[in-house]
């Protein structure tokens, strides 16, 4: 325990059986998230179900990858992930949270990323929601479905902001000046206006 507690790695060169020991386990994910994937090898069902467990490893960047499947589309968890580490985090949640039109616009006010690279085609394709990824990140439109790509209305959005300037939701714009041109549709960079 106390091993684990300055040293997460220090579980990897433990008995097995401390794998299975909850307050083990536990200090050792506190310190390094990835030594979850070590632990889950094995330890006992009951401890691969411990959302208190998942919670704590999700603390560490990249440690939603790894872990199970349910995990995935557990809302807390991966909101735990996406507020602390950015909106790209959701590229490992589960498919029904990529598509939960609710969530998504979460992690796209969350900032940081690009979520909308993550969502669902049917997010992808939605107008209002590409729109409102838009106006929080231009660089989002690359990510927009080609039918939005045509849009002159979803374009503009993604050119109407100059370098520096805050989104509607505080965040800073990734590109601006016309970066995100390249990624109309040719009949709109055809487009005069």
């Amino acid at each position: 325990l106390a091993a684990s507690e300055l040293n997460g790695d220090a579980i990897k060169s433990a008995p097995v059986q401390f794998c299975d020991d909850f307050d083990i386990v536990m200090a050792a994910v506190r310190r390094k998230g990835a030594v979850l994937e070590h632990v889950l090898g094995y330890c006992s069902t009951a401890l691969r179900q411990d959302r208190r467990i998942m919670l704590a490893a999700v603390a560490h960047h990249g440690v939603l990858a790894i872990l199970p499947d349910e995990f995935k589309a557990d809302r807390a968890i991966v909101w735990a992930a996406v507020s602390r580490f950015g909106g790209s985090s959701v590229r490992h949640a589960a498919a029904s949270l990529r598509a939960d039109r609710e969530f998504m616009r979460e992690v796209v006010t969350q900032g940081g990323g690009d979520p909308l690279r993550y969502a669902s085609e049917a997010l992808q394709a939605d107008r209002d929601f590409v729109l409102h990824c838009v106006r929080a990140n231009p660089s989002n439109v690359q990510h927009a479905s080609d039918a939005l790509r045509d849009d002159f209305e979803v374009m503009m959005a993604s050119l109407e902001v100059a370098d520096g300037e805050r989104t509607s939701l505080g965040t800073f714009k990734e590109r601006s000046n016309g970066g995100t041109f390249e990624f109309a549709t040719p009949a709109l960079r055809s487009n005069p206006a």
